[in-house]
């Protein structure tokens, strides 16, 4: 029966038919994850549309110019994640992984931690019953000093936390810099993650995971250029939350044709699909899903094994 809502979903490009299916976007940040109908009626405002970016500093600086003062803002910045909940309960996720960046404890709250959590507690329990929230914590690559070890710590003890996920610049700050923090979590039961092999190399893939001990890489689209490496993932039953639309608008190497989904699923590596920053790039989880299926790139049957994917991704 989901099998055949599904399928209709994408024969007939039904959007309002996919929303009903079960599924997970296990990739987005809170901040940058609204559907764009949603933010212009919350703000009145529209983005400057963008097709490509040339880096991680281009698009930082994109959101900055565009959004920077209503992430400054507690009360506009918590407006954002709200926005970006809306979305996925507008589209039928089940299971929502989201990441807040742990320096708005004091950037935008005061060095305040209780009313940190006291902030995504409330926005967690006002939509309990139409999906799962879960809180990442996300840090910084770039910006991450060893003092921040001590607030990260803190947090990771809030409870409300579900995994940690390293972002930003992967070609920043060495990845032996976040090992200590990692042991931590991991102590603490949280979902190890970070964003790699998305424009690093596939080395960088596996020093990572073995590293950072990763259950879960974020895009993690390099690991094609080294089949021992593709080979090592697969035994370790590493998770890739792969987002098609945010690596076309970085990548002028990579179009849909080409798309290393196809080989990393082809190999039999565990691959979800998700949407990233769906405020910046436009695209729901549903037209990541017909994007594949329009151009031939996946069939119907095996794009549904990618929905039970992140489905039996988040089963304990």
């Amino acid at each position: 029966m989901v099998y055949e809502l599904f399928k209709k979903s994408m024969i007939e490009e039904n959007k309002s038919i996919f929303d009903k299916i079960n599924k997970t976007n296990l990739h987005a940040h809170a901040l940058l994850s609204a559907n764009k109908e949603l933010f212009y009626k919350e703000f009145n405002r529209k983005l400057e549309e963008r097709n490509l970016f040339a880096d991680m500093a281009d698009f930082r600086q994109y959101t900055i110019d565009n959004l920077g003062d209503l992430i400054s803002e507690r009360d506009t910045q918590l407006k954002l994640y709200e926005l970006s909940i809306l979305t996925a309960v507008k589209d039928g996720i089940k299971v929502f992984d989201i990441s807040v960046d742990f320096r708005s404890v004091y950037k935008i709250f005061n060095d305040s931690i209780t009313n940190y959590v006291n902030a995504l507690n409330k926005l967690k329990n006002k939509y309990k019953d139409k999906m799962v929230i879960n809180f990442d914590l996300g840090i910084s690559r770039k910006s991450y000093q060893a003092k921040d070890y001590y607030l990260i710590k803190k947090l990771i003890k809030t409870g409300v936390f579900n995994g940690i996920d390293l972002l930003g610049d992967e070609l920043s700050q060495n990845i032996r810099c976040f090992k200590k923090v990692y042991r931590y979590a991991k102590k603490n039961n949280l979902i190890l993650k970070a964003h790699v092999g998305e424009f690093g190399g596939a080395k960088s893939i596996k020093k990572a995971i073995k590293v950072l001990k990763l259950d879960v890489v974020q895009h993690g689209i390099t690991v094609v250029d080294d089949k021992n490496i593709m080979h090592y993932a697969k035994k370790n039953k590493i998770v890739f939350n792969v987002c098609i639309s945010s690596n076309l608008r970085f990548n002028n190497a990579i179009n849909i044709k080409n798309h290393p989904i196809r080989e990393m699923f082809d190999y039999g590596l565990i691959v979800t699909l998700n949407t990233d920053d769906e405020l910046i790039f436009g695209s729901s989880l549903f037209n990541e899903y017909l994007l594949l299926y329009k151009n031939n790139v996946f069939n119907i049957e095996e794009l549904y094994e990618i929905i039970k994917s992140g489905l039996n991704a988040v089963k304990d």
